[in-house]
This record gives C-alpha cells, sequence and structure tokens, in this order.
C-alpha cells in the first residue's frame, strides 16, 4: 500500500511541477500575482512532503520486518495489491476459539467420567514373590536355607461415601453442561463474525470498483484542464481547484485500497484450517 501511495504521489509531484512553471513564467509575463504563484508552490511543497513521508513510512516497515526476521540482510517486497487475489471468499474452516472451546468440552466430559468412576468399587489383584534365608550362624550364611514365598490375593475397595461422591457428579455434570453452552454461544458468535467479514469484504470490493473508476475519470478531467491551463483558457486558481479533485479522488481510492486488502488479508487467515495443524 506504500508503494502504491509513492507512485500516486511521484505523479502528483511531477503534475504540481508542471504547473508551477508554468505559474512562474506567466509570473515572469505579468499575467499572474504573486499569491497565485504561491498557492501553485504550495501545491508542490505538499506533494513533495506526501513524497518524502511515504518514503520514510517505507524505509520504516523495512527496518521492521528486518528486527522482526532477526536479519541485516536487505529485504524488497515486489508484489503490488492487485497480485493478491483470494479465489474463493468462503469460510469453511472452524474458527480457532472454536477449536479450543471443543477442547473444553472433552475435558470437561473426561472430568464427568472420572467423577462417576469414584461411585463404582475397584477390584485389586495383588501377586508377591518373596525369598527368605535361614541360618543358625549371624554371620554365616554358607549353610542358610532358601525358604520362598508367594502371595496371592484380591482386594475390593467399597467407597462409602456416597453422598460426596454424587456432589462431585452433579458438580461435574454442571460444569460440562455450562462448557456445552459455551460451545455453542460461541459458535454461534463466531459464525456471525464471520459473516460480517464476509459483508466487510464484499463492501470493500465495491468500493474500491468505484473509487478506481473515479479516480480514472478524475484523472482524465485533470489531464484536459492542463490542456486548458496551458492553453490559457482557464486561471491558474480553476487548476488548481481541479487538481484538487484529483487529489481527493486520490485520496478515496486509497483509503479503499486499504480497507479491502485487510479485508482480504483478514479473511484469507480465517479461511486456514488451524485444526490440521493439531
Amino acid at each position: 500500500l506504500t508503494q502504491e501511495s509513492m507512485r500516486i504521489y511521484e505523479e502528483n509531484l511531477s503534475v504540481s511541477n508542471s504547473i508551477l512553471d508554468l505559474a512562474k513564467e506567466k509570473y515572469q509575463e505579468g499575467m499572474l500575482s504573486e499569491a497565485e504563484v504561491n498557492q501553485a508552490e504550495i501545491k508542490h511543497v505538499q506533494n513533495k512532503r506526501n513524497l518524502d513521508a511515504a518514503q520514510n513510512n517505507l524505509q520504516q516497515l523495512y527496518l521492521q520486518l528486518q528486527s522482526q526476521l532477526n536479519t541485516s540482510q536487505a529485504i524488497q517486497i515486489l508484489d503490488e495489491p492487485a497480485s493478491f487475489a483470494l479465489g474463493d471468499m468462503t469460510i469453511q474452516s472452524q474458527h480457532p476459539e472454536v477449536l479450543l472451546q471443543e477442547l473444553e468440552v472433552q475435558k470437561y466430559e473426561s472430568l464427568l467420567k472420572q467423577s462417576k468412576s469414584l461411585s463404582y468399587p475397584s477390584l485389586s489383584l495383588i501377586y508377591q514373590n518373596n525369598r527368605t534365608w535361614a541360618t543358625n550362624e549371624f554371620m554365616d550364611i554358607s549353610s542358610a536355607n532358601a525358604l520362598p514365598q508367594q502371595y496371592f490375593g484380591v482386594q475390593v475397595n467399597l467407597l462409602s461415601n456416597r453422598f460426596t461422591n454424587k456432589q462431585k457428579i452433579k458438580k461435574s455434570e454442571w460444569e460440562l453442561q455450562m462448557q456445552r453452552v459455551q460451545l455453542e454461544n460461541t459458535k454461534l458468535v463466531k459464525q456471525k463474525e464471520d459473516e460480517l467479514l464476509q459483508l466487510e469484504l464484499q463492501k470493500a470490493s465495491q468500493q474500491l470498483t468505484d473509487n478506481q473508476y473515479i479516480l480514472n475519470l478524475q484523472e482524465k478531467n485533470d489531464v484536459h484542464a492542463e490542456h486548458k491551463y496551458q492553453g490559457g483558457i482557464i486561471g491558474l486558481d480553476e487548476r488548481l481547484n481541479k487538481y484538487d479533485d484529483l487529489l481527493a479522488a486520490q485520496d478515496m481510492y486509497l483509503q479503499s485500497l486499504a480497507s479491502y486488502s485487510i479485508a482480504q488479508y483478514k479473511t484469507y487467515i480465517r479461511q486456514l484450517n488451524f485444526q490440521t495443524k493439531w
């Protein structure tokens, strides 16, 4: 977007420079006043200021990108806004917040199963294999007798505090129900956000098309105004007024281009399938 604005500002600087040069010639011939020449020069300085600001912003963006990438190598971005276009504007993938909430539901389902399992008796099978040595001498084990022992057992654990277990189950069921309600609410909210995003993209696309068409017409009108000004048909004031109309159309175009690009990238991010990455 900064590169696109720089392209427009460079054209503006060329146009205002042409207006200023002719205004100075007419001033030397006594056809224009100093105030009129100053107006033309003010417009030229403003265009130069806009171009310098855009160039400075571009340098800052490159430095920020180098910092984020942790590199000192030179970076150059050759893409233009027109080169990025979505083939499909529909959103099919689930929102990441919905996926996270589904995981919460699964977690509380597991907690509920765990709480219910506390009410069931537990059965444990026990097996031990011991070996003991017996001897008449305290330090002499050469004549010791080995006495192997094996132990088999079954242990049944019956929980007696059923009231506490029921309370835990009720609490787990309530928490699970709340998470399910939250999941349905999240799905609804994110669905409406996706619908708003698609409306935003459609609106931005239409505005960009309209403003591009208006800008093309204003550029043609400005060419006609420049020819009339050079031919002496219109004065400098009218020429600058026509030029202001072109600048206003350029601002509208750049604003709509920014809105459309942002809506495109937001839609592109929403189209990513985060579930497959998990």
